[in-house]
């Protein structure tokens, strides 16, 4: 009873691919995150509208609601959680996300580690 449980940060993966996001929610939720998938980002936004996340990892080409479309969405929001990008195109797109509000930009094939790491940075770095 003395309070000493963490609380888990809550990630949303959103990605088409039924089985890359269900790979990243079982990474994430083994090393002690709570983690909800989407299919797209229309799925993805109306989590977003009932739920509050603190890390939203995103594919860029989805139907029906693509990533970028879901970073433009966010920006709407009155705190937008941090989002990291994962993308298959090679293209030198990385600005244009960062414009958006993407916090980083992965590519695939993904580097779980390197990830991973990314995920602590941008969940981490402003604990006091």
């Amino acid at each position: 009873m003395g309070g000493t449980e963490k609380v888990k940060k809550k990630l949303l993966i959103v990605d088409d691919e039924k089985e890359l996001a269900q790979l990243l929610a079982d990474h994430f939720t083994e090393i002690g995150y709570e983690v909800k998938t989407a299919n797209d980002g229309l799925d993805a936004k109306k989590i977003i509208l009932t739920t509050q996340f603190d890390l939203i990892i995103t594919d860029i080409l989805m139907p029906k609601m693509s990533g970028v479309d879901l970073l433009m969405f966010l920006q709407g929001v009155e705190t937008p959680p941090p989002v990291i990008v994962i993308t298959g195109f090679t293209e030198n797109e990385e600005k244009d996300l960062q414009n958006l509000g993407a916090y980083a930009v992965f590519y695939k094939p993904i580097d779980y580690k390197r990830l991973e790491n990314m995920v602590k940075e941008v969940l981490y770095v402003d604990q006091t």
